[in-house]
């Protein structure tokens, strides 16, 4: 498929769905490139045009036709027989209910786009006016289309619809390829499949990040009420902050290792995605004294303080890389964590001293099958650590907390 070296022209797409809600299935198909040459234009902003279609579109009838439609599911989800037999892609029901439920709180607000294009093919021709730059057709003839990717894009704008038929002239960018056989359809519905990357998942948590530390985010345009409710609850920005200092403070047993979004340096042992996802379950979950806004300030170095008692228990001057500052080792002691602030928060006391004695405490009392864990040997990359799964992890996490617990002298208590 060849790019078209100047920006194409486009106009609009208008589609009526007066029968949006009586659709009950999708049918989708995929669509390659055939052997003509091919440009890209930009989706502009639409019309309504109710019996007929106009289309942006490029300047050969042959080419990829781009537009946007008013939510096009008489076209994007036709109901009955279709000429491929076949279904690609299962729905996530939970993902197509998130986008529901941002359209519609959108809508109310009069701010809810959808900043992707859902992206069809048909194999009919679409004749273009080169007079107009546009394209109409009559959907009875031309449709259905099948749906190379959008799916869960369609199916969340069918259930707003559902709750809200304002939703039904709801506009949405709309890309279409036309003049593609069933093979090329397959082809490039592969293509297109299983070659997106999702953003990545430390980019996301950043953003979130600065969204809650923003004052003014009342005023922002509406955004689902998944990602509100998680700037809302700040983890991500506490989270990264620890990880930030953590990965740069020059006493940190952790200085360097945390590979932070954008970043590409050497010598890490963990990203940043999997640091925080582990901080927000086991550090910032209820049963963690160190979760509560109290320790807002003082979380940070407290952190720092508990990794480098760690790290001077279990890691040796070995030339072999330890676990201890992988996956394996960050959720076992962040789960670990709130047993030992536990104890710690009651005397106020969180001095690197302080930890590595409960600590150690905990590694004497371990039972005789795991008391190894205790060494710096067991956490060795290619020994016992390496090998350990998350089940593993949380059993031997139960395991060292249990052993924290226990006193040595049970019998000295007043009652």
């Amino acid at each position: 498929m060849l790019l078209g070296q100047q920006l194409l022209q486009t106009r609009v797409l208008g589609l009526q769905c007066a029968k949006l809600l009586h659709i009950d299935r999708f049918e989708l198909a995929v669509s390659f490139a055939p052997d003509v040459q091919r440009l890209l234009a930009d989706a502009v902003l639409l019309r309504h045009l109710r019996d007929r279609v106009l289309v942006g579109f490029a300047e050969n009838s042959d080419h990829l036709v781009f537009g946007k439609s008013g939510l096009a599911h008489t076209l994007l989800a036709w109901r009955g027989s279709h000429p491929l037999k076949f279904q690609f892609v299962r729905k996530s029901a939970g993902r197509s209910k998130r986008l529901s439920e941002y359209l519609i709180d959108g809508h109310e607000h009069g701010d809810a786009f959808l900043p992707t294009s859902v992206f069809l093919a048909t194999d009919k021709n679409i004749t273009f006016n080169e007079t107009t730059n546009t394209i109409s057709f009559d959907i009875s003839e031309v449709g259905p289309f099948n749906v190379v990717d959008g799916q869960h894009r369609i199916a969340g704008l069918v259930r707003a619809a559902e709750k809200n038929t304002e939703l039904l002239d709801f506009e949405v960018p709309v890309n279409i390829a036309i003049n593609l056989d069933d093979i090329s359809q397959m082809c490039h519905f592969l293509i297109v499949n299983t070659t997106q990357r999702s953003v990545d998942k430390a980019i996301e948590q950043q953003i979130v990040a600065r969204l809650t530390h923003m004052t003014g985010l009342e005023k922002t345009p509406t955004i689902p009420r998944w990602i509100r409710k998680q700037v809302e609850r700040g983890e991500d920005a506490r989270a990264i902050d620890i990880a930030k200092y953590l990965n740069a403070e020059p006493t940190s047993a952790w200085l360097g290792k945390i590979r932070m979004a954008n970043d590409e340096k050497d010598g890490v042992t963990i990203n940043q995605k999997s640091f925080i996802n582990s901080l927000k379950k086991y550090v910032f979950s209820a049963n963690n004294p160190l979760s509560t806004s109290s320790f807002d300030a003082s979380r940070p170095k407290i952190l720092l303080n508990y990794w480098n008692a760690v790290g001077e228990i279990l890691v040796d001057d070995s030339e072999i890389s330890t676990v201890i500052y992988k996956t394996t080792g960050v959720d076992l002691f962040h789960m670990v964590s709130a047993t030992v602030f536990t104890h710690l928060a009651a005397k106020r006391d969180f001095t690197k001293e302080s930890i590595k004695s409960l600590l150690k405490r905990g590694f004497r009392n371990l039972p005789d099958e795991n008391v190894a864990m205790g060494h710096p040997e067991w956490w060795h990359r290619g020994n016992v650590a390496s090998g350990i799964n998350s089940a593993a992890v949380r059993k031997l996490a139960n395991s060292l907390s249990e052993a924290i617990n226990m006193q040595d002298d049970p019998t000295d208590v007043s009652l």
